[in-house]
This record gives C-alpha cells, sequence and structure tokens, in this order.
C-alpha cells in the first residue's frame, strides 16, 4: 500500500505515530470526533509498528481512552 492510501493519518504524512501529539489533537475536539479517533485508535495493535513502540503506544491509546 502507496502511504498515501493508508487509512492511518500519520503513515499517510509518514511520520511516526508514536511522535505525533495525539493527545493535544484529540482533547481539543468535540466530542463526536473524540469518538471517531478513540474507535479508529482502537486498531492500532493489529499495526506493525504497534510492536516496536508498543510502550509509547500503550500511554497515548490509555490517555486517549481517558479522555
Amino acid at each position: 500500500m502507496h502511504p498515501s492510501e493508508a487509512p492511518c493519518p500519520s503513515f499517510r504524512e509518514r511520520k511516526g505515530c508514536w511522535e505525533i501529539d495525539w493527545i493535544g489533537i484529540i482533547s481539543s475536539l468535540p466530542p463526536e470526533k473524540k469518538e471517531y479517533w478513540r474507535k479508529f485508535m482502537s486498531k492500532c495493535p493489529n499495526c506493525p509498528v504497534y510492536a516496536v513502540h508498543r510502550e509509547e503506544k500503550d500511554r497515548v491509546l490509555q490517555r486517549i481512552d481517558s479522555l
């Protein structure tokens, strides 16, 4: 899959997902958008990048769940 076709915005932009300030981005969104991103990011454990950056991603995913 070409990065421009990826569903993940960080992959699409060729950035490391573990380096993006997801909390800063998601916390400022309206409730329906927050829910969208919670559901979207629940798929992260299926991504090969997750296995490499598991600790960082787990921290972010836990914080997102608490928003």
